[in-house]
C-alpha cells in the first residue's frame, strides 16, 4: 500500500503530533527550573570550596543513585546496611509510636545565640502543635522547674548578658542539653509533627547551613601555632624535628576524627532533605507525596550525601550496640503497664538484631594520637556549636527536627567516646538522650528506606523517558 502524505516524517499531522508532545513536556519543565531557583531553603545550600569535598559534588552518571560495595570509614557494605534497616525498620516504627519515645520536651524559643534571628517562618507548615498535658503519661506531667537548673540567655543582644554563668552541659556531652525538669518548654508529640517539607525558604534558611559548614572548621593554624610555640627550643636544637612535627600536624588536619566529623553532618544534612522530598506537598494535587526532582536534585546525584547517609546510620546503631546493656534496665514508664512491657519487649527484640550485627564501626580508632585530647575536645566543641545553631532555625517544625537530630547525634557520640572499658558500667543517660537516639535512629531508617523507594521510582523514569523518546 503506497504511503500517504500524512505518514510522512514531515507531514502537518506528525508535526502537529510533536508539537503537542512538546507542549507536554516543555511546561512541566520549566516549572521544575523554576521550582529548583526559588526553593533552595532549608535543605539546600552552596557550599565554600573546602566544604564541597565532605557535602559532594554531582556526578554525570545518575545510575550511581544507590552506591555498592563497602562504605568508606566503615566495616560493612550498602547492602548489608539495607538488609539489617529490612529487620528493624517495623521495630524501630512501633518503638517511634509507643507513648515513651513519641512524647519530647524541648524550648523552641531560645534566642539565637550568634545572629539576630530574622526571616521567622509563620506558614501553617512551619508550626508545632504542643502536646495536650492530659494526653502525657503522669510521670511527665509531674515534672517540676528544678530552682537550681534555669534556662542559660546564651543571647549576646540581651541586657545583663554573661556567657557560661551555669554550666550547660558536662564534660561527657557533645550538646547543648534539654532539660526535661525545668519549666523552660514543652512537650511535643513527634507523630503529631513530623518532620516534611514546609516551606521554609530564603536567607535564614541558607544561614542555618553557612553557619554549620563554615563556622565549623578545625582550628588547623591554631594548633600549628601552639605546637610550633611550645616545642620551640627542642626543634631549634633537632632541626630535623621540625619538619616531622610538621608533617605531623599536616597529617592530623587530614585526619579520620576530622573525616568523621565532616561525614557526621553532611549525612544528617542530606537524611534531612531527603525526608523533606519524600513528604513533599505538591499544591497541584494538595497532597504530601515523594519528589524526585527534589530528591535527585539535593541527594540523589551526590554519591558522596548517600553515602554518608548509610555511615551515620551505621554510626548510630554501633551506638545502640554498645549501650544495649543499660537499654535492658531502662523503665519505659508510658502510664500504662502493658505498654511498659510490650516497649520493653520490642526493645529486645530490636537489640537482639544489633547484637548479632558484625562489628560496623570502630571508634577505638578515633582519638587515639599524640593530639588526641586536643582533637576530642575540638571535635566536642564542634558539635555543641551545631546544636547551638538549630536555635537559630525560622521555622519551628526545623527547629524542633534539627534540635532532636542533633542531640541523638549528639547521644551517640557520648556513648561510643566517653565512655569505655569499666566507666561504660557507670553510665547513665537521660530521658530525652534516649529519646533523640532512637528517633535519630529511626529518621535515618526512613531515609535509607526512601532512597530505595527513590531508586526504583528514577529507573521507572527512566524506562518512560526511553520510550517516549522512541515515539520521536
Amino acid at each position: 500500500m503506497a504511503r500517504t502524505t500524512d505518514d510522512a516524517p514531515w507531514s502537518p499531522s506528525r508535526r502537529l503530533g510533536r508539537l503537542s508532545l512538546l507542549a507536554l513536556v516543555v511546561p512541566p519543565l520549566l516549572a521544575w527550573v523554576l521550582w529548583q531557583y526559588l526553593s533552595i531553603g532549608w535543605f539546600g545550600h552552596q557550599l565554600s570550596t573546602p566544604w564541597r569535598h565532605w557535602w559532594g559534588e554531582p556526578v554525570d552518571d545518575l545510575c550511581r543513585l544507590r552506591e555498592s560495595g563497602a562504605v568508606d570509614d566503615l566495616q560493612c557494605e550498602y547492602h548489608s546496611i539495607e538488609s539489617v534497616n529490612q529487620q528493624l525498620t517495623p521495630l524501630l516504627r512501633q518503638l517511634a509510636q509507643s507513648t515513651y519515645f513519641r512524647y519530647y520536651k524541648v524550648n523552641l524559643h531560645k534566642q539565637c545565640p550568634f545572629w539576630s534571628a530574622e526571616g521567622q517562618c509563620f506558614l501553617e507548615d512551619c508550626m508545632v502543635e504542643p502536646a495536650d498535658e492530659n494526653e502525657l503519661p503522669e510521670e511527665l506531667q509531674n515534672h517540676a522547674a528544678h530552682p537550681d537548673m534555669d534556662e542559660i540567655d546564651f543571647s549576646p543582644f540581651g541586657p545583663g548578658y554573661q556567657p557560661f554563668s551555669k554550666c550547660d552541659y558536662a564534660d561527657t556531652d557533645f550538646c547543648v542539653m534539654e532539660d526535661e525538669f525545668t519549666a523552660s518548654g514543652e512537650y511535643v508529640d513527634l507523630i503529631k509533627n513530623p518532620e516534611r517539607f514546609t516551606g521554609y525558604a530564603g536567607e535564614s534558611a541558607h544561614n542555618i547551613w553557612r553557619a554549620i559548614y563554615e563556622e565549623n572548621c578545625f582550628d588547623f593554624p591554631a594548633r600549628l601555632h601552639s605546637t610550633l610555640e611550645n616545642q620551640q627550643e627542642k626543634d631549634a636544637a633537632k632541626p630535623d624535628s621540625m619538619a616531622a612535627q610538621l608533617r605531623q600536624i599536616y597529617q592530623v588536619d587530614e585526619c579520620k576524627e576530622k573525616r568523621i566529623f565532616y561525614r557526621l553532618v553532611s549525612g544528617l544534612h542530606a537524611s534531612i532533605s531527603t525526608h523533606l522530598c519524600y513528604n513533599f506537598y505538591n499544591r497541584t494535587t494538595q497532597s504530601w507525596e515523594p519528589n524526585l526532582d527534589c530528591f535527585m536534585s539535593r541527594v540523589g546525584n551526590f554519591p558522596s550525601r548517600l553515602q554518608n547517609i548509610y555511615f551515620d546510620y551505621a554510626l548510630l546503631l554501633r551506638a545502640v550496640f554498645k549501650l544495649s546493656p543499660y537499654l535492658h534496665t531502662i523503665d519505659y514508664c508510658s502510664g500504662n503497664p502493658e505498654e511498659k512491657g510490650w516497649v520493653q519487649d520490642k526493645m529486645n527484640e530490636l537489640l537482639s538484631v544489633c547484637l548479632a550485627l558484625p562489628e560496623t564501626f570502630d571508634e577505638g580508632e578515633m582519638f587515639d594520637g599524640p593530639d588526641a585530647a586536643m582533637l576530642k575536645e575540638e571535635f566536642k566543641d564542634h558539635f555543641r556549636n551545631v546544636t547551638r545553631i538549630m536555635d537559630c532555625v525560622g521555622c519551628q517544625k526545623c527547629r524542633l527536627w534539627g534540635k532532636v537530630q542533633t542531640r541523638g547525634f549528639a547521644t551517640a557520640l557520648k556513648v561510643l567516646f566517653s565512655f569505655e572499658g569499666p566507666s561504660l558500667g557507670s553510665i547513665k543517660l537521660e530521658r530525652g538522650e534516649i529519646v533523640t537516639l532512637f528517633n535519630a535512629v529511626n529518621q535515618l531508617s526512613k531515609s535509607i528506606e526512601a532512597i530505595q523507594f527513590f531508586h526504583q521510582q528514577y529507573h521507572d523514569t527512566q524506562h518512560t523517558t526511553s520510550f517516549l523518546s522512541s515515539l520521536w
